[in-house]
């Protein structure tokens, strides 16, 4: 049977549906994310930072300018007016990481059994994950290493 309860809703509200501003202030008071905070609350912090997730927006600037575009459809969240770049980026510095991380734990436990799990493919079972950092340990015992040209640096290694 076809569920019709999100038609012609973006998929930006349909997931903001989900979250309790209620529970979300809640751990964002636990971990002192509210302290020193007069408008822009961790509810609408978290709306901003999903939405530019959505939007895979990279910069601040980028996100400011989209989400003061889409201020108008926002309005459900709380947004009255125009978000200033130097609140959004003392509301960065300043709310902890715990905060995030309690509402992945809190929205985890309550909708991860809805959510597929990758251990349960074969593939994931093959799959092996590598760093791919450059580590540069021989550097001092390789100097003499390579030719030395008439002009420049030495080549090789």
């Amino acid at each position: 049977m076809e569920c019709r309860n999100f038609t012609g809703q973006p998929i930006y509200a349909q997931i903001t549906k989900y979250l309790s501003k209620g529970e979300i202030l809640r751990q964002s008071r636990s971990v002192g994310g509210e302290r020193y905070v007069k408008k822009f609350d961790g509810f609408q912090h978290l709306l901003v930072l999903l939405f530019a997730v959505f939007k895979n927006y990279s910069s601040l600037r980028e996100i400011l300018t989209g989400v003061n575009t889409e201020a108008r459809h926002l309005w459900h969240a709380g947004f009255t007016g125009p978000l200033k770049m130097s609140t959004f980026s003392d509301a960065n510095n300043r709310r902890p990481c715990k905060f995030f991380e309690a509402v992945y734990k809190s929205l985890y436990e309550k909708f991860g059994r809805f959510l597929p799990d990758s251990r349960d493919y074969e593939w994931a079972q093959k799959l092996y994950v590598m760093d791919s950092t450059t580590i540069s340990l021989f550097s001092n015992v390789l100097k003499g290493a390579g030719r030395n040209p008439k002009i420049g640096r030495k080549n090789g290694g």
